[in-house]
This record gives C-alpha cells, sequence and structure tokens, in this order.
C-alpha cells in the first residue's frame, strides 16, 4: 500500500512540476538574454497591440458642391449650391503588424492602407435658386451623399494618396518606436505584409 501511495505521490508531483514549468516558461524565456533585436520587437509587439489604430494621414478638402436640376424646354429650374470640408483618414490595426527580429535589423510587415474615418460637413450657407421647383429634404441629402461619394472615391482611386499614406505610416511607426524603446536609429526595413505570407 505504502508504494502505490508513494507512486501515486511522485506522478502527482511530477505532474505539478510540468504544469508549472508550462506556466512560467513564457514568462522565464522573456527574461533570458536574447539574440540580436528579437527582444526589443517583442517589447513593440506588445506595445502595438495595445495602441489601436495609426491615421498616418490626414487629407482635408473644401469645395462646393453644385446640383442643377433640367427642365425640357425650360433649362435649369433648380440650382443649389452647397460649401462644404471633407477629411479623410489613412492607416490600419496596428495589432496588424508583424514583426520579425534577427542579429542586424527588424523587418516590419504592414497591413494594406485602407480608410479608417472620413466626414462629410456644409460649412456655410447653402444657396438655392429656384425657378419652378422647391428643394427637397430627400433631394438635399441625395446631393450631401452624391459629393461624399465623389469626393471618397477621388481619395480611395488615387495612388498617389495611398503612397503618401504608406510614406507617412513608415515614418510614423519609425518615431513611435523609437519613443517605445528610447533606441534611436533602429535598423527598420518596411515591407508589405503580402511580402509576408509570399516568403
Amino acid at each position: 500500500m505504502k508504494k502505490i501511495t508513494k507512486f501515486l505521490v511522485r506522478i502527482l508531483c511530477l505532474t505539478c512540476a510540468i504544469l508549472l514549468a508550462a506556466v512560467l516558461l513564457p514568462a522565464v524565456k522573456s527574461l533570458l538574454p536574447q539574440p540580436g533585436y528579437a527582444r526589443t520587437s517583442t517589447q513593440l509587439t506588445h506595445a502595438m497591440q495595445e495602441a489601436g489604430e495609426l491615421t498616418a494621414v490626414t487629407y482635408t478638402d473644401t469645395g462646393v458642391a453644385v446640383a442643377e436640376t433640367k427642365a425640357l424646354l425650360v433649362g435649369t429650374v433648380l440650382k443649389v449650391s452647397i460649401p462644404y470640408e471633407y477629411k479623410i483618414g489613412f492607416g490600419f490595426a496596428l495589432e496588424d503588424v508583424v514583426l520579425e527580429a534577427n542579429e542586424s535589423s527588424i523587418a516590419v510587415y504592414l497591413p494594406d492602407i485602407v480608410m479608417l474615418h472620413d466626414s462629410f460637413t456644409v460649412t456655410g450657407e447653402v444657396q438655392v435658386e429656384k425657378l419652378l421647383y422647391d428643394l427637397t429634404e430627400k433631394h438635399y441629402q441625395q446631393i450631401l451623399d452624391d459629393e461624399a461619394l465623389s469626393c471618397r472615391k477621388r481619395y480611395l482611386d488615387g495612388n498617389e494618396y495611398q503612397q503618401a499614406a504608406w510614406d507617412a505610416a513608415c515614418k510614423a511607426l519609425s518615431g513611435l518606436f523609437s519613443q517605445w524603446t528610447g533606441e534611436e536609429n533602429l535598423p527598420l526595413t518596411f515591407l508589405s505584409k503580402a511580402e509576408l505570407s509570399s516568403t
């Protein structure tokens, strides 16, 4: 009976030791010396997971949306002019950034730049020139929606805006990484996340 009890106690102690090692291993591993920039990469990954989104660049446009309603034989029967301000922000979620460290540098794989937010605001008095038709609430809202969509499409379709956002994101991340680690001139290589999946 004593032999069986000793055997069971040994198994129980061994099981507890294995479970304890499994739980403590990640914490101990992070305290051990890590080669190259592995530790810095781990530190930055944790910081990015807590930081949320990065708005790399914001564009602001002002203009006047002009809509005319024409009738056959009569011509223009309603003209509406609406001054506006349009803003759009490009960036990405920082948790989607992937870091790969080696002895001499950190590869930073960025996700696709996306529109994070946009807004369309009427900034002044709406001018209405009516001959036969009144401006309805539905028509007014349609003018706003059409102009906002046109502004958004211009930015989303413009490659130059995407490239500018990419460049701004790289610069912003370099600054954030230096701030979070206290190290200036970290050796960073910025790549598209698509390149990560292809390797």
